[in-house]
């Protein structure tokens, strides 16, 4: 896929999901890429990053000021649920 391809498709409107391949580090994220991780985070049509090795990966979804919120996809919790309206 080249970038004429993604840019056709989302002319579209027809949703388009890219995924990119990279490595950010051997065992930690290398500090020289934090500013990228933030970035792609920040940005609006972020699905968030995905990455790890097998039976330790990570699912970044956003980030604040110096903190990456992720979570672990090896870790099943209980939904949060509310029985009352939240007043919006």
């Amino acid at each position: 896929v080249n970038l004429n391809d993604i840019l056709n498709a989302a002319g579209t409107g027809k949703p388009v999901l890219v995924m990119v391949s990279v490595m950010l580090g051997m065992s930690n994220i290398s500090p020289k890429y934090y500013p990228a991780v933030h970035e792609v985070l920040g940005h609006e049509a972020s699905v968030g990053i995905v990455g790890g090795k097998p039976k330790k990966s990570m699912y970044f979804f956003a980030s604040q000021k110096e903190t990456l919120f992720m979570l672990d996809p090896h870790y099943v919790q209980p939904a949060f649920t509310q029985k009352v309206g939240i007043g919006l």
